[in-house]
């Protein structure tokens, strides 16, 4: 008899662990540290700890092509694992909740000792031109002790009517008892950080979360509502404004790490570029903060009061705006 609980998988990536480091700069820069434009080398520890003091503001970003194809597939429904060394610090954190996030499945033990995790530091000119200067570190110390053989041998089991997709569709009046129900779940579950299970905030911020008020966000913004979908059970739903400001984006505690919210602000994005916006605004909270870094969103700087813990305003520029003002 099969196991259920036992993991199953399409595919399973062995690879590099990688965080990319990304910083604007210009020429300059690049002849002060020695770096030809638009190369690609490989350095030791004491070049990267030089070229990291020499780089300005920079975005991490968990990369790597293998972590990469595995977190696209994620996206597109498939289940999907990965094998990859990091070390125990910063990055190697950043790394592991990124993949995981993504809704791959990630478990190699991180370094305790040894080389600090790999990072690919990453010079953006103005012309779009990046240079690159790749210290594999940590990841080139995977062995065959870190890869699980039952994670190997695991395999997606066959099922009648094909594998589940996950839809995102603009909202109906019909949907509203579920989005109540995920955003209400969403809060008082996943958003723990934020209010402490502090009875007065969870009624604050729960407040407007009834299927009157849903309703009325649908019908007063109705190509702005979205909702995620699989197996026709709602199970995320994001609203974004006609100004460009994402007002919420709640997903399930059940369809947590399956790549909802992802593809709920990839579609308010494409939204914003219907509408003609050159960027998409929004006020994280503590929780969600790290994953709106992933997707390229940026802190402003203006840090506000919400249920009394600091959040962020942030941006995203779209496209055609995203490298210095520039249209592609």
């Amino acid at each position: 008899m099969s196991d259920p609980t036992r993991p199953a998988y399409d595919v399973l990536g062995l690879g590099n662990a990688i965080v990319d480091v990304l910083a604007e700069t210009d020429e300059r820069t690049l002849d002060r540290l020695d770096l030809a434009k638009g190369t690609m080398t490989l350095i030791d520890l004491p070049r990267m700890t030089e070229l990291y003091a020499g780089m300005g503001p920079a975005i991490e970003m968990s990369g790597g092509s293998c972590a990469n194809t595995m977190a696209a597939l994620a996206s597109l429904g498939a289940e999907a694992a990965y094998v990859g060394k990091v070390q125990d610090d910063q990055l190697g954190e950043v790394f592991r909740h990124d993949i995981r996030a993504t809704g791959v499945d990630f478990r190699t033990p991180p370094l305790r000792h040894g080389p600090p995790t790999a990072r690919c530091l990453i010079f953006v000119t103005r012309d779009a031109q990046r240079t690159m200067a790749t210290y594999l570190g940590a990841c080139v110390e995977l062995s065959p002790d870190d890869v699980d053989e039952a994670q190997v041998a695991a395999r997606q089991p066959r099922r009648a009517g094909g594998r589940v997709k996950l839809e995102i569709r603009t909202a109906h009046l019909g949907d509203a008892e579920e989005i109540c129900l995920i955003a209400r779940r969403s809060i008082t579950e996943l958003c723990v950080a934020d209010h402490d299970n502090d009875a007065r905030v969870l009624d604050a911020w729960l407040g407007n979360k009834t299927v009157t008020s849903v309703q009325s966000w649908i019908s007063s913004n109705p190509s702005g509502v979205f909702v995620a979908v699989t197996d026709r059970v709602v199970c995320g739903v994001a609203v974004i404004l006609p100004s460009g400001e994402v007002v919420l984006n709640y997903v399930s505690p059940d369809a947590r790490f399956k790549g909802a919210s992802k593809a709920l602000m990839t579609r308010l994005e494409e939204r914003g570029a219907e509408l003609g916006l050159d960027r998409i605004t929004l006020v994280s909270t503590v929780t969600a903060h790290r994953f709106y870094r992933r997707l390229g969103y940026a802190d402003l700087g203006e840090t506000v009061s919400f249920a009394g813990k600091p959040a962020f305003k942030m941006e995203k520029l779209l496209p055609a705006h995203r490298l210095f003002g520039v249209a592609e």
